[in-house]
């Protein structure tokens, strides 16, 4: 059963803890009907379909839910420096450097077989190209979550990781909230 909290007006995107420590991410305009997709397959001329990654490693634990407009690169029409503004993008990203290439599946980065530690993209995307992620939260924040630009224009973008650049936006959200 899912949490009562995640109803279908819940938009946005999710990170999976599957079997054997490996993650998934992915987003949807109905997160709980996506979530059981993953956990019972779905029903396509009688027979069962997963996710490839969700059916190799069985779901346990539903690690983190975002809810945002931005869920994913095909349905956003937000561009940031040429691209569409993803969410599951930048959540992809931050798996990769926290639980590492063999470990997680998300966004571009589906197939389940693949060795993704030799993709020259991600590679460029975890280091010279982080800053378009960076850039993609910050506008995730300012304008899905209301954090005024103020709030966010002196987080240096200079050194720090995907992941930590969106633990310091979300720091500074939580403090915004509480300044109410």
């Amino acid at each position: 059963m899912l949490h009562p909290l995640l109803n279908e007006n819940i938009c946005g995107c999710y990170v999976l803890l599957l079997e054997n420590n490996h993650i998934y991410v992915g987003s949807s305009a109905n997160i709980p009907r996506r979530l059981t997709e993953h956990i019972n397959g779905y029903g396509s001329g009688g027979s069962k379909k997963y996710c490839g990654w969700t059916s190799k490693y069985k779901p346990l634990h539903i690690y983190y839910v975002w809810k945002t407009q931005f869920i994913n690169h095909m349905c956003n029409q937000t561009h940031v420096f040429d691209r569409k503004l993803s969410m599951e993008r930048a959540l992809t990203l931050m798996a990769f450097e926290l639980w590492g290439t063999d470990k997680v599946r998300g966004h571009a980065y589906s197939t389940v077989n693949a060795d993704y530690s030799k993709s020259q993209a991600l590679v460029d995307q975890l280091t010279s190209d982080k800053h378009i992620t960076q850039s993609m939260i910050a506008c995730d924040f300012i304008i899905d979550k209301g954090l005024p630009i103020e709030e966010l224009v002196d987080i240096s973008m200079k050194d720090n990781s995907i992941t930590e650049y969106f633990d310091h936006c979300l720091k500074r959200l939580i403090a915004n909230q509480h300044n109410l």
